[in-house]
């Protein structure tokens, strides 16, 4: 009867062994690495509504989590120009904060939100641009927008695009060097067709910059450490249809005046050390950079495709690019189209309850004549999502672990067994 409670007790103990070492095991898939299978969808929504930020409007966009892409415009209420808007959080590095004996208090992110931008102001007819430049008429863009019904195409699980054209119609010439009246005194159709493309993706966020703070020592640069994290991705093409304008004269090219603007905005403290570490956001033209402490002191005149990028504070990451080609559609064949940097300004926006303190550089896509323009210039931008917290157990430790537990169940049976 004793060897049988015996017997029956050591069957228990290596049951229990058995069950923890098959708990342990059905763990080893989850600790590998896996490719994410999360829709676009779950870390986007599309919404609509009105605002009074930026002069308000009617807009149409893409929020995030921390992050709002759209296109502001006009209405009968409030007639306003387009405006491309892209306001995203993003991050400054992290700081280990330490106290007089040097112990660590705590690990924070630096975060602050950045604002990119475009806004279209007027088109206008030019007789002669490299010479006098004399603007013979134009049509201003703030106006009563009209928006087409809005088209989603799922392309993949993790890639979406969305279609729409805001449009305007017989818009009415303002003349500036000529009384006298083109054709019906009116341009047929302006239309500004928007493909919105947003991506899910994984990768790899490098360089990422660590701090250290201590109250005697102050601010310090202490490591820089790689991080996997996913990024939303949102390029913004727009096709421009200039469609009926009545020229004065066959030297003549049209321009659209256009201003892009970005900046940053964020909690005082972090602004502060942002700021004073690095300046502000940079725009990349060439080899030339502009923030706001610089602006371009004479035109810059681009005869082929170009891109002007615009990094974050620290430079460690591009926040965003608008990108523009040269080949442009004109009455259904490919001509030349140029853009040109005019000037610059600083100034205060507001948006979404925060001021922002913005560079703007003033510019002009150029075209050549013609009844029907098409082109496609774009802005790119992205958000990421980092995971700063402590990685989990590799697949190996998890292994190890499981042998340890094994051996102590085991070692717990044979010791059982000796003192019986």
């Amino acid at each position: 009867m004793q060897r049988y409670e015996q017997s029956v007790k050591i069957k228990k103990i290596a049951m229990v062994a058995v069950i923890l070492i098959l708990g342990i095991a059905a763990l080893l898939p989850l600790a590998g690495g896996s490719e994410s299978t999360e829709n676009v969808w779950d870390k986007i929504a599309l919404i609509r509504g009105n605002t009074t930020s930026l002069s308000g409007g009617e807009y149409l966009a893409i929020k995030t989590k921390n992050s709002w892409v759209g296109i502001i415009y006009g209405s009968e209420e409030n007639p306003q120009n387009v405006k491309i808007v892209a306001e995203m959080e993003r991050y400054a590095g992290g700081v280990k904060i330490y106290d007089l004996n040097g112990n660590l208090k705590e690990k924070k992110i630096l975060k602050y939100k950045v604002f990119l931008g475009q806004s279209f102001k007027y088109i206008g007819e030019v007789a002669n641009i490299n010479e006098s430049k004399s603007l013979e008429k134009y049509v201003p863009l703030k106006g009563s927008w009209h928006i087409s019904d809005v088209l989603i195409t799922n392309i993949s699980s993790n890639k979406t695009r969305i279609d729409f054209t805001l449009y305007m119609e017989n818009i009415p010439y303002r003349y500036v060097n000529s009384n006298e009246t083109s054709g019906d005194g009116r341009v047929n159709r302006i239309a500004l067709h928007f493909h919105i493309t947003v991506q899910l993706q994984e990768r790899k966020i490098r360089e990422f910059p660590w701090y250290s703070y201590n109250p005697e020592g102050g601010v310090a640069m202490d490591k820089r450490k790689n991080y996997t994290g996913q990024v939303v991705t949102f390029q913004i093409k727009y096709d421009k249809e200039i469609d009926g304008w009545d020229y004065s004269n066959e030297s003549s090219k049209l321009v659209v005046m256009n201003d892009l603007f970005w900046g940053t905005s964020g909690r005082d403290k972090v602004m502060r050390f942002i700021t004073n570490r690095y300046g502000g956001c940079r725009a990349m033209v060439g080899k030339h950079a502009y923030d706001n402490t610089t602006l371009p002191h004479h035109p810059i005149f681009f005869p082929h495709s170009g891109r002007i990028e615009f990094t974050e504070v620290g430079q460690w990451q591009r926040i965003g690019r608008f990108r523009w080609e040269s080949n442009v559609t004109v009455d259904n064949e490919t001509r030349k189209a140029y853009y040109q940097i005019i000037g610059g300004e600083h100034m205060v926006g507001w948006f979404n309850h925060r001021a922002f303190s913005l560079t703007v550089l003033n510019g002009a896509l150029i075209y050549p004549i013609g009844n029907s323009i098409f082109q496609d210039p774009s802005i790119e931008v992205s958000e990421f999502y980092i995971n700063f917290k402590l990685p989990t157990l590799p697949t190996a430790s998890i292994s190890m672990l499981g042998l340890v537990t094994a051996f102590l169940v085991i070692g717990v049976i044979w010791i059982y067994r000796f003192k019986k």
